[in-house]
């Protein structure tokens, strides 16, 4: 049977540099978003993209992904000149392609 994923086998970071150009590898969890936490996030920006550049499946289950919301509308800023908010479109995307929004989930 073949997988009808989006990018199958591809690392989440492949995935993200493909759809947006950014390279989520130069986070340097130098803190810069660190202290943008909402109560309802699980993981902080700098986690998230830390979790993308593993390929950690937890990227696209985390609350985080869902709940910054709030934080991307004021903008994150990120050291390292990322479009933090371009990542997290793509990671919503692919979290939804392959079923993993949750229930309520806005994005």
């Amino acid at each position: 049977m073949t997988d009808k994923r989006p990018y199958p086998r591809a690392p989440l970071r492949s995935i993200v540099l493909a759809q947006t150009g950014q390279d989520v590898r130069r986070c340097s969890c130098c803190a810069a978003c660190e202290a943008d936490m909402l109560p309802e996030m699980d993981l902080s920006v700098g986690e998230l993209m830390q979790r993308v550049a593993r390929d950690d499946p937890q990227a696209l289950t985390c609350k985080t992904l869902w709940a910054v919301e709030p934080l991307l509308a004021h903008g994150i800023e990120c050291q390292a000149g990322m479009d933090v908010a371009a990542v997290i479109r793509t990671l919503r995307k692919l979290a939804k392609a392959r079923g993993r929004q949750p229930q309520g989930a806005a994005g």
